[in-house]
């Protein structure tokens, strides 16, 4: 954890030391934190795997399946709606590589945060 932490905070640290002499945006900021969420729950999620899988348990069950094809379905169908509400604002708001490293950062955050909401409604940890 130690290690993932200085990797996000040395990549965090790169990003600004290269816009040094430049005005750092709130949507440069936005894509960072972004990036640092999404390397936690990466983190988390690997750190649990390696867990059960010293407990003996399985890698994939049936109840797995399911709730990774549950969850990757409402994180599909929200990614979507966040790209075309993405694709009315790009203009007012961003830049094509701005829209398009947003919208895939953010559609592995939504896949997270859906993961999550499926795994409580089945009540596993």
């Amino acid at each position: 954890m130690i290690v993932l932490g200085l990797v996000l905070l040395s990549t965090v640290g790169l990003v600004f030391a290269l816009k040094e002499n430049q005005e750092i945006t709130i949507k440069e900021v936005l894509i960072v934190a972004l990036v640092f969420i999404v390397g936690v729950f990466a983190f988390i999620k690997a750190n649990k795997k390696e867990k059960e899988l010293k407990d003996g348990l399985p890698e994939n069950d049936e109840l797995s399946l399911m709730l990774k094809y549950k969850a990757g379905y409402y994180a599909f169908m929200v990614s979507m709606y966040v790209w075309l509400i993405m694709f009315f604002v790009k203009d007012k708001y961003f830049g094509i590589e701005t829209m398009i490293g947003g919208g895939i950062l953010l559609s592995a955050l939504i896949y997270s945060i859906s993961t999550l909401i499926v795994k409580r409604q089945f009540n596993e940890k």
